[in-house]
């Protein structure tokens, strides 16, 4: 039986300075990580967050997995650096990754619903 799953129209990844290192978190599924380099940083962080995707279709678990988001405080911090101005803020990194670029990475349906065999 197929069981169908949405998925976020995007992952926003947010990469903040912290305590010398960057702290990067996955807005959609709550999934934070620490590393000393954003760019590879922001690269993990797609990569967990297509795993986690991964996992919840091929397993087909419950699709609440694919609604875990972040703590408010990360929304806000968002929220400021992206909203008004749309332009980086100093010692703040942000990325809008759209699901295409999931959608390319082995699932076989549109980016909007995905279907687990």
């Amino acid at each position: 039986m197929k069981k169908n799953y949405n998925i976020p129209e995007q992952i926003r990844l947010l990469i903040i300075p912290n305590q010398g290192k960057f702290l990067g978190i996955c807005l959609e599924f709550n999934i934070i990580e620490e590393h000393d380099n954003p760019e590879e940083l922001r690269q993990i962080l797609m990569e967990m967050s297509v795993s986690h995707m991964k996992a919840v279709i091929n397993n087909k678990l419950d699709e609440a997995l694919l609604n875990r988001e972040a703590d408010k405080k990360y929304f806000d911090i968002w929220e400021k650096a992206v909203v008004p101005s749309n332009k980086k803020r100093p010692g703040l990194w942000f990325s809008q990754t759209p699901t295409n670029y999931l959608k390319n990475h082995h699932f076989s349906h549109g980016p909007k619903e995905l279907v687990a065999c």
